[in-house]
């Protein structure tokens, strides 16, 4: 790979090995519990808001690979994020790029610099689609794009994104944006992709991967502040129909950080369980539930349900 040996302590020398790079936010989010642990919060990467669920930060291409550009490496540089976005940006609109045909009008892109597509919708207007470009990050190196005319591209791009998430990929954002000429908005899944439960399992892996990636990092966070929390994890099962559905314990006697799942499993020191939605479960044992401020979200216990709350829960 071709690069610079590592980070330049100027502006004018990382101007041309700048690149853009794609975050969802919640795996920042993640990234900086993680630094945080560390003690290491200052290499944070710079980030500038997309979306609801994306940021945009820049990346310095080096020999062994990429760094993330920090706010104290942009101090040191003299310049702003804008600034060196602009120059990420330009760097990427000169390079070709690895486009495959996924179908009429769908496209894959593999390669991190089209990144840039999120500051110049251009790059996807250009594609030969049909109607307003529809784009999806799937990774921060795969992008996948279609039209809003395209009558099967928002299927394809579902079946994509389910493949790539099968697959252990690092997912940032699991929304398609279409680009209206002003601004990016949210896309929803057709109803096809309902029905037939892919947006469900969408969801639900995606969830799986984040918070297996925050649970670690949050425990460890909680430690450092002396907090005895239990970081619980988000399960996936199936039910007797087969259907893809996610769990968390909640045991007695201890505070624990739940996940948002379909059904909270109760444990009694005994080892009795018992299953509640999670609607139901906020909803009764509201009051007992915490919301942490952390992304993905969770909520920490505050005591256990009576068995009166259990009962009403379930009725």
């Amino acid at each position: 790979m071709s690069g610079l040996s590592s980070v330049p302590g100027s502006f004018g020398e990382a101007r041309s090995w700048l690149l853009p790079r794609v975050y969802g936010a919640a795996h920042a989010s993640i990234e900086y519990l993680e630094l945080v642990n560390y003690k290491a919060e200052s290499g944070y990467p710079a980030l500038q808001p997309v979306t609801r669920d994306l940021q945009l930060g820049v990346s310095v291409e080096l020999e062994s690979g990429y760094a993330k550009v920090s706010a104290a490496t942009l101090s040191q540089w003299g310049v702003t994020l804008e600034q060196a976005l602009d120059g990420a940006v330009e760097n990427s609109l000169d390079r070709e790029l690895d486009l495959a045909l996924l179908a009429e009008g769908t496209f894959l892109i593999n390669d991190e610099k089209y990144a840039a597509v999120w500051r110049r919708p251009v790059l996807a207007e250009s594609l030969p689609i049909a109607g307003a470009p529809i784009v999806l990050a799937a990774t921060a190196s795969v992008t996948v794009v279609c039209g809003e005319d395209s009558p099967d591209g928002l299927l394809v791009m579902a079946a994509t994104l389910e493949q790539v998430l099968r697959s252990g990929e690092r997912v940032e954002s699991i929304t398609p944006q279409r680009w209206d000429g002003n601004s990016w908005t949210a896309v929803e899944w057709p109803v096809e992709v309902v029905r037939n439960g892919t947006a469900g399992v969408i969801s639900r892996l995606f969830a799986a991967g984040l918070y297996s990636r925050q649970r670690p990092a949050l425990g460890g966070v909680y430690k450092g502040q002396g907090h005895d929390v239990y970081v619980a994890d988000y399960q996936l099962v199936k039910n007797p129909e087969g259907q893809m559905l996610s769990i968390a314990s909640w045991t007695e006697g201890a505070w624990i950080a739940l996940p948002i799942v379909d059904e909270i499993v109760l444990v009694k020191p005994g080892g009795e369980t018992v299953g509640v939605a999670w609607d139901r479960a906020q909803a009764v044992f509201g009051s007992l539930l915490k919301p942490a401020t952390t992304n993905p979200e969770r909520y920490v216990t505050q005591g256990f349900p009576s068995q009166d709350q259990v009962r009403q829960a379930l009725g």
